[in-house]
């Protein structure tokens, strides 16, 4: 793997300083959005999934997913395997990017990303009906359970909250 040169890291600190107005940095996200724009068009994965999770997220007030994909899948080419749980997030985000959401890519890239051993990946999918972020068979029974779980639900979670604490044993 090619090293990321200090002063690139250097750069991505500079800016978060001005996005979140430490270090004595006035409070300014167009510094933050400029630097990681300019990393990131130069090909550095860490930029660029910074970058992408940045435009996800809308931190300077006016998210972009389509932008924000596009960065992150040019991360995850390179080898930066958060990126494909950031774009499964993307497409199940029924609150910021509804127009977008689409359940076959989510999972697509969440199983991608739990494959390179991405822990939060993992149990993504399965809380995700749990939270009422995945379609279920049938709408009407929808509200049967105060929680909405479905038979085989908790079995779900209970299974995956096993592998989480054997992930973390090791």
């Amino acid at each position: 793997k090619k090293q990321i040169p200090v002063r690139h890291i250097l750069y991505v600190v500079l800016g978060w300083l001005h996005q979140v107005g430490g270090g004595g940095f006035p409070r300014d996200s167009t510094i933050d959005r400029n630097i990681l724009s300019a990393l990131a068009g130069r090909g550095y994965r860490y930029a660029q999934l910074q970058y992408g999770i940045r435009l996800a997220l809308g931190v300077d007030g006016r998210p972009e997913p389509a932008a924000a994909i596009g960065w992150l899948e040019q991360a995850a080419e390179k080898g930066a395997h958060a990126a494909l749980y950031e774009i499964g997030k993307l497409y199940t985000d029924t609150v910021r990017v509804p127009h977008r959401v689409d359940f076959e890519k989510a999972q697509h890239y969440l199983e991608r990303a739990a494959a390179t051993g991405h822990v939060p990946a993992t149990s993504l999918p399965a809380i995700l009906p749990l939270v009422g972020n995945l379609p279920h068979a049938d709408p009407c029974q929808r509200n049967r359970d105060p929680l909405g779980w479905e038979p085989g639900d908790k079995k779900i979670v209970e299974i995956i909250f096993a592998k989480h604490a054997e992930v973390v044993r090791l």
